[in-house]
């Protein structure tokens, strides 16, 4: 992707049964979840993080949902 001041690029996954994937579902409105989307250090850890989100049909009606 390239934009007049920079230069960006998309990461795709693949299927890896050995990815552990995370869900939390009792979070209140007061609470955040950080997510290190990248990092420049190349020693080992995990650099990219993928995220992503979905609607919770067993989620209470009076959540707040960005649609």
């Amino acid at each position: 992707m390239v934009y007049p001041d920079r230069t960006g690029e998309i990461y795709h996954l693949a299927f890896n049964p050995d990815q552990r994937w995370l869900y939390f579902p009792d979070m209140e409105r007061n609470e955040v979840l950080l997510i290190k989307g990248y990092d420049s250090r190349t020693d080992g850890r995990a650099r990219f993080v993928p995220h992503t989100a979905f609607h919770d049909p067993g989620s209470h009606a009076d959540v707040f949902c960005a649609t």
